[in-house]
């Protein structure tokens, strides 16, 4: 426990991860280290997009001297493009990329055309045993969401849901907006032994806090299993400005 706080510290505070990784590796052996690793850095990459949106901003951008904001601007104007890009070519560092996702939103539009391309690969993988069904709300596309809030639900479902099933199964993606609402919903055919990891695993719990500390109360996320489905349902603010 000692260890991954001091790696989450090391997040917010800049230090080199790869550091900490290695490490971990001598310390606890590589699967233990490994694991130890992945909770520490995220659980500082949450507190960093804590830090971002609501205690020191101004500390991060002197820090990073530029590149925060120059991965701010590119994430506002290529959307999944660049995001995606950052993730796999590491010209900023994590830490980095991590402060911005807690200080900008992208159109909706971009961050189901990042989802969309997990799909793609996905569905080379699983084959007939993946089968996508969506429903988009054309209306919906240009509101603002927080980067890679979608794609761990639609992860959550892949791997949780179809991956667990021989004969795979149908992943259904709602979108509309409502009002002054967006309303996002992603079910997935499920075996019930896998449900604890679907409702409480890392990703659908990072997503639950982002929304919680970029929107409060105006936000909210509910999963639910019934009839062999597990069904996630957010609603947030609907706006096309950040």
């Amino acid at each position: 426990i000692l260890f991954i706080a001091v790696y989450a510290a090391g997040t917010v505070l800049f230090l080199p991860g790869s550091v900490l990784t290695l490490a971990a590796g001598a310390l606890f052996g590589i699967l233990p280290g490994a694991l130890y690793s992945l909770a520490g850095a995220t659980l500082g990459a949450v507190l960093a997009f804590l830090v971002a949106r609501h205690l020191a901003g101004e500390w991060v951008a002197q820090k990073t001297g530029g590149r925060l904001k120059q991965l701010i601007e590119g994430v506002e104007a290529e959307g999944w493009r660049f995001v995606a890009f950052v993730r796999l070519v590491p010209l900023f560092p994590f830490n980095v990329v991590n402060y911005a996702l807690g200080l900008t939103r992208i159109p909706l539009a971009d961050e189901l055309a990042l989802a969309e391309r997990f799909l793609a690969i996905e569905q080379v993988r699983f084959g007939a045993r993946l089968h996508i069904e969506r429903h988009v709300d054309p209306l919906a596309l240009p509101g603002r969401v927080p980067p890679l809030f979608l794609q761990p639900l639609i992860e959550n479902a892949v791997r949780h849901g179809i991956a667990n099933l021989l004969e795979g199964g149908t992943i259904r993606i709602e979108i509309r907006q409502q009002d002054d609402r967006l309303e996002i919903a992603v079910e997935n055919p499920c075996d019930p032994d896998a449900l604890t990891p679907m409702r409480q695993g890392t990703g659908m719990s990072n997503v639950r806090l982002r929304l919680k500390e970029m929107f409060g109360g105006l936000a909210g996320m509910q999963a639910r299993a019934e009839a062999g489905r597990f069904r996630v349902d957010l609603t947030l603010p609907f706006s096309t400005h950040d």
